[in-house]
């Protein structure tokens, strides 16, 4: 989701996600005479381990991660089955003609900071 929106604090972090997004669209339109898609899968905080070992370097992990969730328009995390069904989904037919697309797979988050 920081490829998309800034975060005060996260200056390179966001700026390396903006980066691989408009990779991600470069590829798509360098490779798509090869019949080639790529897209990007955007998500915000996941509740995988990643997510709880970035917030066990806080104060206090669980109040960090509801505070998260909290600010999330769905009010919670992501799941890693989302992550794993959105990616099975744009390896199928059925998505055969998405292409360069960023995908926000963030609980509504995107959609309410982007003006």
């Amino acid at each position: 989701m920081l490829g998309a929106v800034g975060s005060p604090g996260y200056a390179a972090y966001c700026a390396s996600k903006g980066a691989l997004n408009n990779l991600g669209k470069q590829a798509a339109i360098e490779h798509a005479a090869d019949n080639v898609r790529v897209n990007v899968v955007a998500p915000s905080a996941t509740d995988t381990g990643l997510f709880a070992r970035v917030a066990s370097q806080t104060d206090d992990p669980d109040a960090m991660m509801a505070m998260v969730a909290r600010n999330t328009p769905m009010r919670r995390l992501g799941r890693a089955d989302e992550v794993a069904g959105t990616v099975a989904f744009l390896c199928s037919p059925a998505a055969g003609f998405i292409s360069g697309a960023v995908i926000p797979l963030d609980g509504g988050m995107a959609a309410r900071r982007i003006v």
